[in-house]
């Protein structure tokens, strides 16, 4: 017949016409891919693939617009990932501030309580107080940290809010205060304290009358690091630590990375150093019990 040429294709059948479409597995995948948010660039990649697949299957695949709402869908998760990647060491940063202040605030306060404590007793605490005075001092555990010399102010009845004793990152357990203090036994349980009480060697207690440079408090040690040069935690409070003097100052200086100590503004030297032209001199040797 004229006009049917033999081995020709017959022309295409219009859209509508014919079997239905079938929805590109690609534009599905897709789709998925959006709503899992695993991998961001997921989406777009198979949302890509599947407008290809479509636009050569000459009118046998649909999905279009499927693809086309992953494929703007998976850009503005990739849009929101890299701004959440921007913005995320600003958050930390001020997370890390506001633990900062609030861990100062609270070592203002104990301080108050601590210089309190020495105008009755003549020192800081001491097991010496502890030990001769157990009906003035109920329920203190014998423990040689800073929990337990801490806790002579609450069972002393100084105070009964054992919130003013937590700084973030001073201790292993992830506890905070409850503000229980009754039974005894649950005074500056672990993890309700977070600052480090500084004595001298020995067991001594310091007092007012000591060299008004020497640190009494300090935060944040690494967990049970204790003794004459303790090391410092350098996570939570932005590679600083924070420490009150005895001339009731709250001061903050850098945690040296590598060796975790305290090195004083404009010094060598380290918060700890004994010797000559330090707080310390060459006879007194600190001795730093850590929270439990």
């Amino acid at each position: 017949m004229e006009g049917n040429i033999a081995g020709t294709m017959p022309p295409p059948i219009p859209a509508g016409t014919g079997a239905k479409k079938s929805t590109s597995g690609w534009a599905i995948a897709a789709m998925i891919g959006v709503f899992l948010v695993v991998v961001p660039p997921v989406p777009i990649i198979c949302g890509i693939i599947a407008l290809v697949k479509i636009h050569n299957s000459g009118g046998r695949k649909g999905g279009t617009t499927l693809a086309v709402v992953a494929l703007v869908l998976g850009c503005l998760e990739v849009v929101f990932a890299l701004l959440a990647g921007l913005a995320m060491p600003v958050i930390l940063r001020a997370k890390k501030k506001a633990d900062t202040v609030q861990a100062m605030s609270n070592l203002r306060q104990v301080g108050a309580l601590m210089y309190q404590f020495d105008q009755d007793w003549g020192t800081f605490p001491s097991q010496k107080i502890r030990t001769d005075n157990p009906d003035k001092f109920p329920g203190v555990s014998g423990g040689d940290d800073a929990n337990a010399y801490l806790s002579m102010l609450i069972a002393g009845g100084y105070t009964q809010a054992e919130d003013l004793f937590y700084a973030k990152g001073g201790s292993r357990a992830k506890k905070k205060p409850d503000n229980v203090i009754s039974p005894p036994n649950q005074i500056l349980e672990a993890g309700e304290c977070g600052f480090g009480y500084v004595m001298l060697a020995d067991g001594k207690a310091m007092s007012s009358a000591d060299n008004s440079g020497r640190p009494l408090l300090v935060a944040p040690l690494v967990a049970h690091s204790s003794g004459a040069n303790p090391d410092f935690n350098i996570e939570p409070f932005d590679q600083k630590a924070i420490y009150l003097r005895l001339d009731q100052s709250i001061q903050q200086a850098r945690i040296n990375k590598s060796t975790k100590h305290v090195t004083l503004p404009g010094l060598t030297m380290t918060l700890f150093d004994t010797g000559e032209r330090t707080v310390w001199g060459t006879t007194d040797v600190p001795d730093v019990k850590a929270p439990k």
